[in-house]
C-alpha cells in the first residue's frame, strides 16, 4: 500500500509535464475563461483558438494538490495506526507509512517550488470560472432601406423611439452590419441605443455617420464607472467597433484614460449626456 501510494505520486507528478511541450492548436467548442487567440467574446460567428498550455497547467496544478491531500491523509492514517497498536511491527509500520507520506508531501512541494522558480505564472491556478453568456447568430431586424441608408433594418436592442431616438415618424434603424454586432454587445453589457438612423432633431451630432445609419449613441444600464467602461470598450473592440466615450468633464476623461481606456476614445460631451458613441470600423 505505501509503495503504491509513492509510485502513483511521482507517476502522475512526473508523466504529466512531456504533454506541455506540444503547443498544437485547438479550436473551442465554446467561449472558456482563457487568454486565447484574438480574444474569445462568445460571438458566435467567430472561432476561438487556444493550446494546451493553460489545460496543462491546470491538470498539474491539481495532481499538486491531490498528492498533497492525500498524504496528509495518510499521515494522519499512519498516526492513528501507531497510537492504536502495541504491537511492535504495527508500530513500525506506522512509521513507515508516516514516513512515506511526508516524501511524497516533500515531493508534490518540490515540485511546485521548481515551476515557481522557473516562473511564477505556471503555478497559477484559477477555478473561479465566470458564467459563460451564450450568443446566437441574428439575421438582423426588418429591413427599411432609405436614400440616406440602403443597408438599414429596425434595431434587435433597445433602443429609444422616435421623436427621442430618431427622427419622426420612425422607425428607429441602423446598419444591418451595426445591428447585428450591437445584439451581441448587448448580451455582454445591456445597453440602450438612444440616438439611430434617421437622426434626430433632439441633438446636434458632430459625425457624418449618423446620416447614414454607420453609428449610434447608446447608454447601459450599468454606471459609466471606469471599470465597466473599460469592460464595455474592450467589448467593443472585440466585436470590431470603434468607441468613443463621452464623458462630461477633463476630471473624468482623466478618470477613464487612468483606468485603462485609450485616450483617443475618450472626449468630452458636447451636452447630450455621458454616453458610448460607437461605429462600425
Amino acid at each position: 500500500m505505501r509503495k503504491v501510494f509513492l509510485l502513483l505520486t511521482i507517476y502522475c507528478l512526473l508523466s504529466i509535464s512531456t504533454p506541455a511541450l506540444a503547443q498544437t492548436d485547438y479550436t473551442l467548442l465554446a467561449p472558456i475563461p482563457l487568454n486565447v487567440e484574438g480574444g474569445c467574446t462568445g460571438n458566435a460567428n467567430e472561432t476561438c483558438k487556444t493550446t494546451p498550455s493553460p489545460y496543462i497547467r491546470g491538470v498539474f496544478m491539481l495532481i499538486i494538490g491531490l498528492a498533497s491531500g492525500l498524504a496528509v491523509v495518510m499521515i494522519i492514517l499512519g498516526g492513528i495506526q501507531y497510537m492504536s497498536t502495541d504491537a511492535f511491527e504495527g508500530k513500525n509500520e506506522a512509521k513507515n507509512t508516516i514516513q512515506n507520506a511526508i516524501w511524497g508531501l516533500l515531493l508534490a512541494i518540490g515540485a511546485w517550488l521548481i515551476l515557481f522558480t522557473i516562473n511564477p505564472k505556471l503555478v497559477e491556478f484559477d477555478l473561479s470560472i465566470p458564467i459563460q453568456k451564450t450568443t446566437t447568430a441574428t439575421t438582423g431586424g426588418t429591413p427599411v432601406p432609405s436614400a440616406g441608408c440602403p443597408t438599414c433594418v429596425v434595431m434587435d436592442v433597445p433602443h429609444k423611439s422616435a421623436p427621442l431616438g430618431c427622427a419622426p415618424p420612425g422607425p428607429c434603424t441602423v446598419d444591418k452590419t451595426l445591428n447585428d454586432k450591437l445584439v451581441s454587445l448587448n448580451q455582454l453589457n445591456n445597453l440602450q441605443v438612444n440616438e439611430s438612423y434617421p437622426p434626430s432633431a433632439v441633438v446636434s451630432h458632430q459625425d457624418p455617420c449618423h446620416g447614414n445609419g454607420t453609428c449610434v449613441d447608446v447608454s447601459t444600464v450599468a454606471a459609466l464607472t471606469p471599470s465597466n467602461v473599460v469592460n464595455f470598450v474592450n467589448n467593443a473592440n472585440n466585436l470590431g467597433l470603434n468607441v468613443l466615450v463621452e464623458v462630461s468633464s477633463a476630471a473624468r476623461v482623466s478618470a477613464m484614460v487612468q483606468a485603462g481606456v485609450s485616450a483617443s476614445q475618450v472626449r468630452i460631451t458636447a451636452g447630450n449626456g455621458e454616453h458610448y458613441h460607437i461605429k462600425l470600423k
